[in-house]
């Protein structure tokens, strides 16, 4: 199974957790510098994904492939055309689900 994490990305040297990829779309172009510099997305990802080991907790779905997309600053905010390029960037590299532990207090008009 294969999960994408919209969020603030995922660190990748934690220890509980094995990530298979990732992208960043903060700024004008896409990266792979997906590291997380809040915290608050290797979180999220460890709830769902964390290793059955000796380590911590167990997430959801230990065996679950998890990709980031950074979609949010190290502040824990970004723009919703960045949520919405995180969303189709899953759509096309066939995520089965899309996990976003976010919210917004601004209103966006559809045109």
């Amino acid at each position: 199974m294969k999960i994408a994490i919209l969020d603030t990305g995922i660190n990748r040297k934690h220890p509980d957790l094995t990530v298979s990829g990732g992208i960043n779309l903060l700024g004008t172009s896409s990266s792979k510098k997906w590291n997380d510099d809040n915290g608050h997305g290797t979180h999220v990802a460890g709830i769902i994904a964390a290793h059955n080991n000796s380590i911590g907790v167990i997430g959801v779905a230990p065996d679950a492939e998890v990709y980031a997309v950074k979609v949010l600053d190290q502040y824990g905010s970004g723009r919703i055309s960045n949520v919405i390029e995180g969303i189709e960037w899953a759509v096309q590299n066939d995520m089965d689900i899309i996990s976003m532990s976010l919210g917004t207090t601004e209103y966006s008009a559809l045109s």
